[in-house]
């Protein structure tokens, strides 16, 4: 009997682009749903959202590579389809649990963020507050404080006794400043 092939559809590739199709579809439909939440509406949330989906795909796609490679080799060993059964088997039920785990997630986190947004009165998650005043003002205090660095030295005085002095950055910017009347 001949057997008349068209392309190279290997089962490995058909595994392989078959489990990406499914981890799409998966990741798809719970990023359309999860955008419905408002914690998910914000700058933070989406960060947050895109984390959790690389770390679903990455896990979701390592199963697909080892359970398709596996599966063709013990297919071409053998002869049986069995093992593709149950990397089908498998990959379904790894794609709901991460579906699930993924909207139980994202449940979770939108009821904190309307609790904590409805009782503070406050957007937590909108880092443009107050056109992004807060922002600024984080970036300035630790400027400040990095420059305020004390430096505690003991020198002795022209009465020879010791005395402890502390020296900073911040307080030498001011005294400068000081001196040439700019403050």
């Amino acid at each position: 009997m001949t057997e008349i092939r068209v392309g190279s559809k290997s089962p490995l590739k058909i595994g392989l682009l078959t489990g990406i199709l499914a981890i799409i579809v998966v990741l798809g439909i719970q990023f359309v749903l999860l955008r419905e939440l408002s914690v998910f509406n914000t700058g933070l949330g989406l960060w947050v959202l895109a984390i959790e989906f690389v770390s679903t795909a990455a896990l979701l796609l390592s199963l697909v590579f080892v359970g398709s490679f596996f599966s063709a080799r013990i297919q071409r060993q053998s002869g049986s389809r069995t093992p593709w059964v149950v990397y089908y088997i498998l990959l379904g039920l790894a794609s709901f649990a991460a579906f699930t785990l993924g909207m139980n997630n994202g449940l979770t986190l939108d009821v904190k963020y309307s609790t904590y947004a409805t009782k503070a009165g406050i957007n937590f998650l909108n880092l443009q507050y107050l056109n992004g005043a807060v922002i600024w003002a984080t970036l300035i205090l630790t400027a400040l404080f990095m420059l305020s660095d004390p430096r505690i030295s003991m020198v002795t005085g022209s009465d020879g006794k010791n005395h402890f002095y502390m020296h900073s950055k911040l307080l030498g910017i001011l005294r400068l400043l000081s001196k040439t009347n700019l403050l």
